[in-house]
């Protein structure tokens, strides 16, 4: 009790009839090429029970291009972080290193 969450601003979420979309494999240097693009078509499948099921979509670049930057350095980011542990490691070797090599001078 008295903690206050402050990492999280809002949940996304999804209402009844709502729908979200998302551009994949696409870099933001297209979506800016083409600013102005509309997909749209329909989508016919089948549900678990086999049922025949048609969805209509619409799909513009222009809702997608703030969110495109951030998928596409999400990865990079996620690498680099990865890499923190073995970089402290040869950090501390090397300290280690030069602090056995200055003792030895002194002895």
């Amino acid at each position: 009790m008295g903690n206050e969450i402050t990492a999280l601003d809002e949940i996304p979420v999804l209402l009844p009839g709502e729908s979200v979309s998302t551009l994949v494999g696409t870099s933001i240097e297209i979506v800016r090429k083409y600013a102005s693009l509309r997909f749209e078509g329909e989508v016919e499948f089948r549900n678990e029970n086999r049922k025949r099921m048609h969805k209509y979509f619409v799909c513009t670049t222009q809702e997608h291009g703030k969110r495109l930057v951030y998928d596409e350095e999400l990865p990079k980011t996620l690498y680099q972080l990865q890499k923190i542990p073995e970089q402290l490691e040869q950090i501390t070797e090397a300290l280690s290193r030069a602090a056995e090599s200055g003792m030895k001078r002194e002895g």
